[in-house]
């Protein structure tokens, strides 16, 4: 699989600007779970609801797991803290 996905890599030239890293399959899964996450938060749905659906798709075992995800990224703990603002100024 590593092969084929740094073929596919090198074919695609990703990673050969200065100071762009090494491309990695983790970092496809990172950033699609972000971006997944950002989505759902933007469409005013309920990520705590459709977690398990994000959790069974990335494969961990439990829905905790993939919370760190909310942790590693500023912009969807803000998404999440203005979330939490407006439930707060509703009740």
């Amino acid at each position: 699989m590593h092969k084929a996905f740094n073929t596919v890599v090198a074919t695609a030239g990703l990673g050969d600007e200065p100071g762009a890293g090494r491309v990695r399959v983790h970092g496809f899964r990172h950033s699609f779970a972000v971006a997944t996450l950002r989505d759902w938060y933007r469409q005013g749905d309920d990520p705590a609801v459709r977690m398990p659906t994000l959790s069974a798709y990335l494969g961990h075992a439990d829905p905790a797991y993939t919370y760190w995800y909310l942790q590693t990224c500023p912009d969807l703990l803000g998404l999440a803290a203005d979330r939490l603002d407006r439930w707060e100024r509703q009740r």
